[in-house]
């Protein structure tokens, strides 16, 4: 309500500051926007001068906090609809040509019958016939097809309609199973394989935050249309039901019912199970991990790395559960114990729901909290006081699985979401008057403009102050975090007592720097890991084992690992080894280590001597102390060092042409040198839009394809103080144009053409003719909302996903616009390696696009074929796959690998929407070849680039001196290499 309230508010604001703008008032007025005669796009022809006030007509779909405030008063009818998944329709994705493929389907048995989403952004649709108006729960029984390990996440369309924006991001369990613990030539244990084991399910809709638990949907009676959206991820679907969850008991009737049975207490039972040792999981990234940090930790050895604990920072999302098997000896009760170690949320707590046996027994096992602990510490299930549960098991197999909730965070991180909402919309409403750096001597008459903006900032304090003691009663003391809370909502109530304030400059930086602070705290409780070392079945009368050393035993365990360290560890024969240096980071290394374990040396018998290296590279070359192998090096490293005879010619080698098919075509060229390729490319971007489609629906705009329309993009963004972020770079608009860096034979540059030349006055004329901005901060004004579109790398598409959770659906990314010709076509080239970017007067380049980096052989290498073996395993898809599903897992979606391996690119979590974009940006990417003397070439276009935009020069005459320095370089270069030939 709340939220309806403040968009009709908006409305009247808009309405107010049309007449203030008519009557020569000061300031610019929200959501007003000056047309010109130019057409501008997505808004309709007006004479120029007229002022046209764009109300917000996009999407007013609203959170599921307010949502289910709006009908919290409804019933909860009991009856339970059956919907006819037998029976539906399906309207074909925008995105792509091809079909969907969706169909019926039926098992061989007959037993089953349904339908098969092909899940390429179809929406199927089924009719539910309800006789009773209320709130339903939708559970669903699928099967999830092993074709993707994508996470399976859908939208829920209710009668043609998103009901609220969390509907946009429901999610379904898989099914993985952990292959047995193996060890190395050395007794190492590695890391278990996660097979996906798919099976029939049956689960309530629950979305991606987890922080609403299931969802609940209004539905007046009679029929509605259910309409579900699947992208890349296909799965069968058997049933589809309107009702409620199941009732639960709470503790005290459920142990009085089975009391009232007869059954009794158990004796003597204390049965161990190993946490590492899963029966099901949800994440093929849900590794059991290794602990030597104690002697208690079971199993544990001084001379080898056992795996001994199962969970870990990577069982942190909601929704993520992990099962074990348990073996009650008799009928009766049972408590259940855990030694855990929580040492993730310092000061809070991680939550657990519990099933047995697929079932909550009772209430109070829906959210069991694990406080803080650096240190391993038992935990019998019980009660806040700690009374343990008493729990009946009967004789035999039981499964107990254990499923990340949010829990008593619930309603801490529900007020989160929607103040950061809430405060998003207020500060792009302020900006939109002030812009980001207001004149403090100007009055805006922001209270005139914006009546509730006050009330509005007074309200969300409240709400915050009112968190904070929810959550000292939870936590049970004050601590840091409360005095978070408290902190940001003084803060608002100081905006809220004085308006006028927000215009001086760093009253509006202190207010996004608060938003984003509210941002990174929900982000961090989202993320509530949990560490598990063993589960015990253990009968009231028994105790838990001890979780910490006595003196003596941890002396020896100082003395063992002391002595240990001393053991040289055995090494079978082995064919070969290889020295290989990765220039990236810790996590990277160990990952590839693992692999090189696991797949890499078992197959080929070649054992790796893996190095982590920063920035020592030609150095040690020079030395004659380099490695066999570098991966990860950058494509003007390669060249420079290929210049000098250091390098291999990798095309000379069986296999090459097979492992660049799998890449993206033309990404060895940067690679490349006089005709010979010294290295595979394996990571490397590229940019595509970012637009946050919420701005463009609400203020008429249409997503620019053209420069051109980008231009008219600009000016209604401009006249309501917001900003761009959207500069193509000057090699993309030179290949745009038709021109070229380089003459055929790769020894000048052409930048003193026409092409060029009036490629770059078109590059520096979008900051000083149109005033985008030089130096901006894209990932935090994108997330306010005071540049709502610009052009990135698409890496920074993990990064929102990650950081910015409150715009979620509220976005989209898209293909670069192109440059349209004179015979109407447009040209979208986009130069895939191009690093020049405009570079400040502190020096900082500010727009640019990260160069390839590949992987290279050096000519001391004694054992060629074995390096060449190991980059050949390397570049292929089945190593590149399992790196990035690995580094994924273990730095979370922000890190997701920037692959050039298509095949990879189609199995790392993009859906189908998403993968559509990037292969129709990668299809029109072009690479420029790298030279000797290509730093001059860099150094000279930002040279041109600051002197035409902070200097004023004249575009033509500093590129063509420019372009004589260059050439001059080139030669030299080359001659001192002996390349003129």
């Amino acid at each position: 309500m709340f939220q309806k309230k403040w968009k009709a508010l908006k409305l009247i604001a808009v309405l107010m500051a049309g007449i203030m703008v008519l009557n020569g008032l000061p300031g610019t007025a929200m959501r007003t926007v000056e047309a010109s005669g130019a057409s501008v796009a997505g808004s309709n022809e007006k004479q120029s001068g007229d002022w046209v006030a764009v109300a917000d007509s996009g999407d007013d779909t609203l959170s599921y906090y307010y949502y289910i405030q709006q009908y919290q008063d409804e019933a909860r009818p009991e009856h339970e609809v059956v919907v006819d998944v037998t029976e539906f329709e399906v309207t074909e994705p925008e995105v792509g040509d091809a079909v969907s493929g969706t169909k019926a389907y039926r098992n061989r048995e007959g037993s089953k019958e349904g339908v098969d989403i092909a899940a390429k952004g179809e929406l199927v649709t089924f009719v539910a016939d309800v006789k009773e108006s209320g709130l339903y729960s939708i559970e669903l029984s699928y099967y999830p097809l092993a074709e993707s390990n994508a996470q399976i996440m859908f939208g829920v369309y209710i009668d043609g309609e998103l009901p609220f924006i969390e509907a946009n991001s429901c999610i379904l369990s898989r099914v993985y199973v952990n292959e047995e613990i193996q060890q190395d030539v050395n007794g190492d244990d590695l890391r278990p394989d996660a097979i996906q084991t798919p099976e029939w399910r049956t689960q309530f809709l629950y979305d991606q935050t987890g922080i609403n638990g299931t969802l609940s949907f209004y539905l007046e009676k009679g029929q509605h249309e259910i309409s579900l959206c699947f992208d890349g991820t296909p799965l069968l679907l058997e049933g589809m039901s309107l009702k409620q969850e199941p009732y639960m008991l709470s503790y005290q009737d459920y142990v009085s019912l089975y009391k009232q049975m007869g059954y009794a207490e158990t004796r003597d039972v204390l049965e161990y199970y190993q946490a590492e040792n899963y029966y099901q999981q949800s994440s093929s990234t849900l590794w059991p991990g290794y602990d030597r940090t104690s002697p208690m930790t079971q199993p544990f050895d001084y001379n080898n790395i056992k795996i001994n604990y199962g969970g870990g920072s990577k069982w942190s999302s909601p929704g993520q559960w992990i099962s074990w098997k348990v073996v009650a000896p008799e009928d009766g009760f049972y408590n259940i114990g855990m030694k855990y170690r929580q040492s993730y949320l310092d000061g809070l707590f991680s939550s657990r729901k519990i099933y047995i046996d697929g079932e909550v027994p009772f209430e109070e096992l829906s959210s069991i909290r694990f406080d803080y602990t650096i240190q391993w510490k038992n935990k019998i299930l019980g009660d806040k006081y700690d009374n343990a549960y008493s729990i009946y098991l009967t004789q035999g197999e039981h499964i107990i699985t254990m499923e990340n909730v949010v829990g008593d965070l619930h309603s801490t991180m529900s007020v989160l979401q929607n103040v950061i909402s809430e405060l998003n919309e207020l500060y792009l409403s302020v900006i939109m008057i002030t812009g980001s750096e207001p004149d403090r001597y100007r009055d805006y008459y922001l209270e005139k403009l914006l009546p509730d903006l006050s009330f509005e900032l007074e309200s969300n304090s409240q709400l915050l102050l009112e968190e904070a003691e929810r959550l000292e009663g939870i936590v049970g003391n004050k601590g840091a975090e409360t005095a978070f809370f408290e902190d940001i909502a003084y803060n608002l109530k100081s905006y809220s007592e004085n308006i006028r304030d927000l215009t001086y400059k760093e009253r509006i930086v202190n207010l996004k720097n608060d938003i984003s602070s509210l941002s990174a705290k929900m982000t961090s409780y989202q993320e509530q890991a949990l560490d598990i070392d063993y589960i015990t079945l253990i009968s009231s009368d028994m105790e838990m084992p001890k979780t910490t050393p006595n003196v003596w035993e941890w002396m020896k365990y100082q003395v063992g690992t002391f002595m240990a360290s001393f053991k040289q560890k055995s090494h079978e024969e082995k064919k070969e080894e290889i020295r290989v240096w990765i220039n990236t980071g810790t996590d990277q290394l160990k990952i590839l280590q693992d692999m090189i374990t696991d797949m890499f040396t078992p197959q080929t018998g070649i054992t790796v001597d893996l190095e982590l290296v920063q920035g020592t590279l030609v150095e040690a070359t020079v030395a004659g102390n380099g490695p066999d192998v570098a991966i990860g090096i950058a494509a003007d490293t390669v060249v420079n060092l290929a210049m000098r005879g250091a390098l291999v010619d990798l095309s000379e080698f069986n296999g090459y042409e097979e492992i660049l098919e799998e890449y993206i075509e033309g990404s060895e060229i940067p690679f490349r040198l006089e005709g010979k390729n010294y290295a595979l490319p394996n990571s490397g971007s590229f940019n595509v839009m970012f637009v946050r489609t919420d701005i463009f629906e609400q203020m008429g705009l249409k997503i620019p394809q053209t420069w051109d329309e980008m231009y008219d993009v600009a000016q209604v963004l401009q006249r309501n103080n917001m900003s761009l972020g959207a500069v193509p770079s000057f090699a993309t608009l030179l290949y745009q144009k038709g021109g070229k860096y380089f003459d055929e034979d790769l020894t000048k540059v052409l930048f003193d053409e026409d092409v060029a030349v009036e490629s770059m006055i078109q590059n520096t004329e979008f900051y000083t003719k149109y005033g985008f901005p030089v130096t901006y901060d894209f990932v935090s004004r994108f997330r306010t909302g005071e540049m709502p579109i610009g052009i990135s790398s698409y890496a920074t598409y993990n990064t929102l996903k990650y950081s910015a959770p409150e715009i979620s659906g509220l976005w989209e990314m898209y293909c670069v616009p192109g440059t349209l010709c004179e015979d109407g076509t447009v040209d979208y080239t986009q130069v895939g390696n191009d690093s020049v970017g405009v570079v400040t007067a502190t020096g900082t380049v500010v727009q640019s696009s990260a160069g390839s980096a590949g992987t290279i052989m050096f000519a001391t290498a004694e054992k060629r074929d074995a390096a060449w073996e190991f980059i050949k395993w390397w570049s292929g898809a089945d190593a590149q796959t399992r790196y990035a599903n690995d580094l994924e897992a273990v730095m979370g979606v922000s890190a997701r690998y920037a692959t050039q391996n298509m095949i990879t690119l189609g199995a790392i979590g993009w859906n189908n929407k998403e993968l559509t974009i990037l292969e129709q940006q990668i299809e029109r990417l072009q690479f420029i070849p790298i030279v000797p003397g290509n730093y001059y070439i860099s150094r000279g276009l930002q040279n041109v680039s600051r002197g035409v935009i902070y200097d004023g020069a004249n575009a033509r005459e500093l590129l063509t001196e420019w372009t004589i320095k260059i050439n001059d370089e080139i030669t030299r270069k080359r001659m001192e290499f002996n390349m003129n030939n």
